[in-house]
C-alpha cells in the first residue's frame, strides 16, 4: 500500500478517524456520568472528574508529543500513543472502583493527546495558508464527529447495556484504526529537521510564545475550550437532572451543538476568503455571547427550555467551528520548524483550559441553568473583546 501524507485524502481519513477515537474518549462517557455515580456510589458532582481528570492529562500529554515527534519523527511518537489509549480502554472498561477508572482514564487521555497534536503538525509540514486552514477545518470536522455519535452511542449503551461495552468497543475500533495506520502512515517530517529530545522544551516554548500570532491565536482558543469543558461537564447534569431526560434524550440534544460545530468547520474556509479573519473571530464571538444569553433566558423562565436550550448550544457550535480552524492555523503560521513544538504547546493551552472550564462547572454544579448560562456569557464577552487581535493574512 503506498504510504500517505496531508493532503492526500485517505491521510485525512485516516487522522480524523484517530482523532476521533480519542474525542470518543470523552464524549462516549457524558451521559453516563449520573450513572458512574450510581455504580462506584460517590456523589454525583464527583463523577465529573472522570471528564476533568481526561481533559488534563489530555493537556499534559499534549504538551509531551509535540516534542516527541520533533525528535522520533511524527509518524511514531503517533503510533505509540494510539496503542496505550487502546490498552487504556480496556482498563478503563475492567476498573473495579472510582480511583482505578481514574487512573486508567488518566493514561487514556495521555495516550490519545499525541493523536491531534502530531496531526496538526504533520499539516503544518506539508501545507500552508488556504489549504492548511482548510485542512484543519476537516480535521475540526473530524473532531466533531465524535461528539455528536459519542453521547447518543452512549446514552443506548447506558439505556440498554453497560457503560463499560462502549469502551470495550472503543478499544477494538482503535486497534483496527493503528494497524491500518501502521500500513499506511508516511512520514512527514525531513530527518534533518529532528531536533534533540527535551519533553519539556522551554526555550521552544519560550520562543513559540514571544510570536504575537501565536499569542493572539492560542488566547482565543483557550476562551473557547473553556466553554467547551464547561458544555461538557454542565449540559448532562441540566438535561438529564433538571430537566429529567433520558440519557438517550440528551445525546440527540447534545448532537445539535457538535452538529453546529461540523456546519461550521465546512463553511470556515468559504467564510475566511471572504471576510478574513478577524471578521470571523467577531462573528464567532457575538454568537458565543447570544448563546449566553439564551441560557441566561432558559434560567429565568420556571419551566424546562428543552429546545430553547440545545438552540443555544447550537450557536455555540457554529462560533466553534469557524473559530478554532481560523484561531489554530493563526497560531501555528509563523511557527516553521517548531511546528511540533507550538503544536504541543498550543493543544496543551486549550485542553488545559477545558480541564479548567469542566473543573469550575462540576465544582458550582447547582442543578440549574446558571452556572453555564454566566460562564458561556462572560467567556463570549472576553472572546469578543480581543478578536480585534486577529490581523489579516493571506
Amino acid at each position: 500500500m503506498r504510504r500517505r501524507i496531508p493532503g492526500d485524502g485517505l491521510w485525512f481519513v485516516w487522522s480524523g478517524s484517530a482523532i476521533a477515537l480519542g474525542q470518543f474518549g470523552n464524549s462516549l462517557l457524558v451521559p453516563a456520568l449520573p450513572r458512574l455515580a450510581q455504580d462506584f456510589a460517590i456523589p454525583v458532582q464527583h463523577s465529573s472528574l472522570a471528564i476533568t481528570l481526561y481533559f488534563a492529562m489530555f493537556a499534559l500529554g499534549s504538551l509531551i508529543a509535540g516534542p516527541l515527534s520533533d525528535r522520533y519523527g511524527r509518524r511514531l511518537p503517533l503510533l505509540a500513543g494510539l496503542s496505550l489509549s487502546i490498552l487504556a480502554c480496556v482498563a478503563v472498561a475492567l476498573s473495579a472502583t472510582f480511583t482505578l477508572l481514574l487512573l486508567a482514564r488518566a493514561v487514556q487521555a495521555v495516550g490519545a493527546a499525541g493523536t491531534p497534536v502530531i496531526a496538526r503538525a504533520m499539516a503544518r509540514d506539508k501545507l500552508a495558508g488556504t489549504r492548511l486552514t482548510h485542512l484543519l477545518g476537516l480535521l475540526t470536522l473530524a473532531m466533531a464527529v465524535s461528539p455528536v455519535l459519542g453521547p447518543i452511542i452512549g446514552g443506548y449503551v447506558v439505556a440498554h447495556a453497560d457503560w463499560r461495552v462502549g469502551f470495550l468497543g472503543l478499544g477494538l475500533a482503535g486497534l483496527t484504526i493503528a494497524i491500518l495506520g501502521l500500513v499506511m502512515l508516511d512520514e512527514t517530517l525531513d530527518a534533518h529537521a529532528k531536533k534533540p529530545l527535551s519533553l519539556l522544551p522551554i526555550g521552544a516554548f519560550r520562543a513559540v510564545f514571544a510570536n504575537a500570532s501565536f499569542r493572539a491565536g492560542s488566547g482565543a482558543l483557550m476562551l473557547y475550550f473553556t466553554m467547551i469543558g464547561a458544555v461538557y461537564v454542565g449540559s448532562p447534569f441540566v438535561f438529564i437532572e433538571h430537566y429529567g431526560l433520558s440519557s438517550i434524550a440528551f445525546g440527540y440534544c447534545f448532537a445539535g451543538f457538535t452538529l453546529t460545530i461540523s456546519l461550521g468547520s465546512i463553511t470556515v474556509a468559504w467564510l475566511k476568503r471572504r471576510l478574513g479573519d478577524r471578521v470571523v473571530a467577531r462573528l464567532s464571538a457575538e454568537l458565543a455571547v447570544l448563546a449566553g444569553l439564551i441560557w441566561v433566558k432558559c434560567a429565568l423562565l420556571p419551566d424546562p427550555q428543552v429546545l430553547l436550550a440545545s438552540g443555544g448550544l447550537a450557536l455555540l457550535g457554529l462560533a466553534l467551528g469557524w473559530i478554532l480552524p481560523v484561531a489554530t492555523t493563526y497560531a501555528l503560521a509563523d511557527t516553521g520548524s517548531r511546528a511540533g513544538a507550538a503544536s504541543s504547546l498550543l493543544g496543551f493551552m486549550q485542553i488545559g483550559a477545558s480541564a479548567v472550564g469542566s473543573a469550575l462547572l462540576g465544582a458550582i454544579h447547582s442543578g440549574t441553568e446558571w452556572p453555564l448560562a454566566i460562564g458561556l456569557l462572560l467567556l463570549g464577552l472576553c472572546a469578543w473583546s480581543g478578536a480585534g487581535r486577529f490581523a489579516e493574512r493571506a
